[in-house]
């Protein structure tokens, strides 16, 4: 297979839910356009009102040029709100029936890219705060309703710097979190395996252009890679038939380059599928 994962060789999208967080920009926006466009339920949550309204418009224009009514649910949020997250995923739940697909990718980095030791601890709490404990946070508020119905497909967005050998001076905070996601996102494919969930993570190897880098200059930013590299392999994890590849840490740009390496993780998604 080349180009880009088709959902229909898996677990069809079309009229899924998918809940996506920091949808307001960046990947999250890019998700969720990629998952409107393959005809899924798009809901998410971000900080900011404007841009989760400018993610709806996009939304709206991408449902209409593939001729469909767009469905989407956005909403202020902050997934370190424990009460708040449970609201919006039950909300959810009421409004489309079922959360059949979670990514947790909203995250933040320490911008001044601080030494340890220069490091104040007010930017190194928030930072693993934000990342690993709002990831915590969300899982926590979804992965009850996935049970329920014992299905469901979950995402977790990472980093190279959460892999074991790229860790990077002077990103402690950020590494550190990733890192203790990856194991976090473990910890959940084994808990969960009995109800038949595919818990992963999904990361890019390169630099993407999110809000991370907005203090860069406009020429700087055409070295970062698009925001769109996570979404075949995000489209492909979301479209798992259930209980059939869980616990796997998948590079995004490999799978979206390497045939090789989409493919056998296809069979293998296939071989458990089969029995």
């Amino acid at each position: 297979m080349t180009g880009k994962y088709d959902p229909s060789d898996g677990w069809s999208l079309e009229g899924k839910t998918v809940q996506i967080s920091g949808a307001g920009g960046g990947n999250g926006r890019s998700l969720s356009l990629a998952f409107a466009a393959a005809g899924a339920c798009v809901t998410g949550c971000a900080l900011e009102q404007d841009e989760l309204d400018e993610t709806a418009r996009l939304i709206e224009k991408v449902a209409a040029a593939a001729g469909r009514r767009a469905e989407h649910y956005l909403k202020v949020c902050d997934i370190t709100d424990e009460e708040g997250m449970r609201r919006f995923a039950a909300e959810v739940v009421d409004r489309f029936g079922a959360i059949d697909v979670l990514i947790a990718n909203a995250a933040v980095t320490d911008i001044d890219h601080h030494r340890i030791v220069d490091l104040p601890t007010d930017v190194w709490q928030r930072v693993v705060h934000v990342n690993l404990t709002g990831t915590f946070i969300t899982l926590k508020a979804v992965l009850p309703h996935m049970m329920a119905k014992r299905r469901g497909n979950v995402i977790a967005i990472t980093s190279l710097l959460g892999q074991k050998g790229y860790g990077r001076a002077n990103d402690g905070p950020y590494c550190a979190s990733k890192f203790g996601i990856e194991g976090l996102i473990e910890v959940a494919a084994d808990e969960y395996r009995e109800y038949g969930l595919n818990i992963n993570t999904l990361w890019p190897t390169g630099r993407v252009d999110t809000g991370f880098f907005a203090h860069w200059s406009d020429e700087e930013r055409k070295q970062l890679d698009p925001p769109n590299v996570l979404n075949d392999g995000a489209l492909f994890l979301a479209s798992l038939a259930p209980g059939t590849l869980t616990g796997q840490s998948i590079d995004g740009d490999r799978f979206r380059e390497d045939a090789a390496y989409r493919e056998a993780l296809m069979r293998k998604a296939a071989h458990a599928e089969g029995g």
